[in-house]
């Protein structure tokens, strides 16, 4: 569509009147024209009301590009530090693995021995008797030694808390008195401050004494020991009867 349209004059004679409005009116839409155009010398107005196309054709010797934002092919991109930048490219390749870290602390754990008879012990009457215990049901740190002192139960390094629990089985027999103590570090008189807990029955058929120290305060080397004792003859059970509380044992669990 042309920019300009002008009208043409046939005469100028007979006619001046409509000649003369013809010409005004040609140099009022020239003049229309001029104004939206742009400016080689910069005389205002010398800006775009709308987009210009170039058709293809290139922009030369520019000094300076003011724009709020630049498409190249298709794709917008920005400044960053002086440089054009385009859109983030792929994720690269992932780089070596760091160094390990250091190691967390070290867990609670409960470890545990429980020593067992596998025989029978008549101790001597009116005597406390250490039992001596020839065998384990396990042994998480070498606690009990089937050698050697074979009555102990003893604290390693590292713990600080111990739980002691024993059963002592009895035979039948109505007359006297059983006892069973568990003590720490024995250097006195059963029943004193070394005492850790004890029991005491009268056994009418075979049956188990119990003991439950509760958890208790220990250091490493300390040792403990499962005493009985009986008025009359009567005899420990080793490997028990299952219906009166199963076999002798004595237990400790211990803790960090």
């Amino acid at each position: 569509m042309a920019k300009l349209t002008t009208s043409n004059l046939t005469s100028l004679t007979s006619n001046e009147a409509s000649a003369v409005s013809t010409i005004n009116s040609n140099f009022a839409a020239v003049e229309t024209a001029m104004e939206n155009t742009l400016s080689r010398d910069g005389t205002t107005p010398n800006v775009m009301n709308a987009d210009i196309d170039l058709n293809s054709n290139d922009l030369l010797n520019v000094a300076l590009l003011d724009a709020d934002a630049i498409k190249v092919g298709g794709v917008t991109v920005g400044v960053s530090n002086g440089y054009l930048t385009g859109p983030q490219g792929p994720q690269g390749a992932q780089g070596p693995q760091g160094t390990q870290g250091p190691q967390g602390p070290i867990g609670v754990s409960l470890q545990i021995v429980k020593a067992v008879r596998t025989t029978d012990l008549t101790p001597t009457n009116n005597v406390w008797t250490a039992i001596a215990f020839d065998a384990e049901l396990f042994d998480d740190f070498a606690g009990h030694s089937t050698s050697t002192n074979t009555s102990r139960l003893v604290v390693p390094s590292g713990y600080t808390r111990a739980r002691l629990t024993s059963n002592v089985v009895w035979n039948a027999n109505s007359t006297g008195f059983r006892y069973s103590a568990i003590e720490k570090n024995r250097n006195g008189v059963i029943g004193t401050a070394d005492t850790i807990g004890s029991t005491q029955m009268i056994v009418t058929s075979e049956n188990s004494s119990y003991i439950n120290s509760g958890w208790i305060t220990v250091t490493a080397g300390d040792y403990f020991e499962l005493f009985a004792m009986t008025t009359t003859t009567a005899t420990i059970r080793g490997p028990g009867n299952t219906a009166y509380g199963g076999r002798t044992w004595f237990q400790m669990e211990l803790l960090p």
